[in-house]
């Protein structure tokens, strides 16, 4: 039997030990950031409140749809619920690539609808650019804000109030609170809607607080200052256009902030192939982003912009995670002539495993009763977020492998809006 010689030895356990100096460090940061997202921000829930300040901002709702016939009229109906003045925001909605009634759905709910017929780029940040272009030609629109929303949102009545009083007083880019309109349909569906609620208060909340700019709008329900882009226009090229268009914000100097008083509510995925499908898409895209975007961040941090490290980091976590553990598997492969398995060792390596697990659930449970959800809904979930985590974690490792995906879209219902 090969036994390894003592300077190989020597080698992987130094690794070992850097790697885990970098771990502690990452955990501690996300753990720092959790902790100061438990609070959120008194001076913008002052703002989200004032009723006093008059409405302002003329906001142009923008909703990307590829057959959505199902789910776009709880939107629509949504939209026309709002407090805010209709005078002061138009809807348009992207039929991109419809084959069924969502065109006349949104004609409809007097949208502006703008179809798009394009089989070789079929993406959402296609639909987007597409529909800038066409936008920005026209000398009748004058908005001083965008607002995006997925087709089977929901938007809360206050929601284009809230983010006017935050454009007003001088929030360039938002994201909202995204709120889950089916945690019951299944547990991969509350699973996911965890995942929504644990972005937005232990990341999105404490980066908020800390005054670091978010690092991903998450897709949906955001809102941003149209003279962001309109010089050039939208340009994303990943399929997870709203990381990559959150990035190239911030390297313009904007800083993205969340507003808990925002809210709307997302259809989470309901299936195992329909999730996986799903994180697949969002995995490679967050590889595709940080393959373009690190080295024009690393240029800026060089200039001297460290508040640009954090977003650094949210791009370069999960290839740095994959390394640890790759060290990590190295070295137990290495060693294992010499490993001993008897039942104190193998306790010993056990334990901290369980602890982590027990540690997640644990900040699940903490994370529902802090947001006001219900055991019976998420309490399953949670139980098993560690190990959906787990999963996602995976997924993203091994996208780092692949340079494209195909974008297929996610088949929605409309059955959280025949309840309302």
């Amino acid at each position: 039997m090969w036994i390894p010689s003592e300077n190989i030895i020597a080698v992987l356990n130094t690794a070992a030990k850097l790697s885990l100096v970098v771990f502690t460090l990452a955990i501690f940061h996300q753990v720092a950031i959790a902790l100061i997202g438990i609070f959120p921000s008194r001076s913008f829930q002052r703002i989200s409140n004032n009723r006093s300040l008059p409405a302002k901002t003329r906001f142009a709702v923008i909703i990307p749809a590829r057959n959505e016939e199902a789910v776009l009229a709880g939107l629509m109906e949504s939209l026309n619920r709002q407090t805010y003045p209709r005078e002061l925001f138009d809807v348009f909605v992207i039929a991109d690539n419809c084959t069924d009634q969502t065109a006349a759905i949104a004609r409809r709910h007097e949208a502006s609808v703008f179809e798009r017929f394009n089989r070789n780029k079929c993406s959402k940040g296609y639909a987007l650019e597409w529909f800038f272009a066409h936008y920005f030609k026209e000398s009748s629109f004058s908005h001083d804000a965008a607002v995006i929303f997925d087709a089977d949102n929901i938007a809360d009545p206050d929601f284009l109030a809230v983010m006017d009083r935050h454009y007003q007083t001088g929030t360039r880019m938002a994201a909202g609170y995204r709120d889950s309109k089916n945690p019951q349909d299944s547990t991969i569906a509350a699973a996911n809607s965890i995942f929504g609620l644990f972005q937005g208060r232990f990341i999105h909340q404490g980066r908020t607080n800390l005054g670091l700019p978010l690092s991903s709008v998450s897709g949906t329900g955001f809102m941003f200052a149209l003279d962001i882009i309109r010089e050039e226009g939208w340009h994303t090229r990943t399929i997870t256009e709203d990381n990559e268009f959150t990035m190239q914000a911030i390297l313009k100097g904007e800083t993205p902030v969340f507003i808990r008083e925002a809210r709307f509510y997302d259809e989470q995925t309901t299936t195992w192939s329909e999730m996986l499908r799903q994180r697949w898409r969002w995995s490679v895209g967050t590889a595709q982003t940080m393959r373009l975007m690190v080295p024009k961040l690393l240029k800026q941090i060089i200039r001297g912009e460290t508040i640009l490290l954090d977003s650094l980091w949210f791009l370069l976590q999960i290839p740095v995670f994959a390394l640890i553990s790759i060290i990590s598997v190295l070295r137990n492969l290495v060693l294992l002539p010499l490993f001993k398995a008897d039942a104190l060792t193998i306790l010993r390596n056990t334990v901290p495993l369980l602890g982590s697990y027990l540690l997640i659930v644990a900040s699940v449970l903490l994370l529902l009763r802090l947001e006001g959800k219900k055991l019976k809904e998420y309490g399953k979930a949670a139980l098993f977020y560690p190990l959906f985590l787990s999963l996602w974690i995976l997924m993203q490792f091994l996208a780092l492998f692949k340079k494209d995906t195909e974008w297929k879209p996610i088949s929605h219902s409309a059955a959280w809006e025949t309840k309302q």
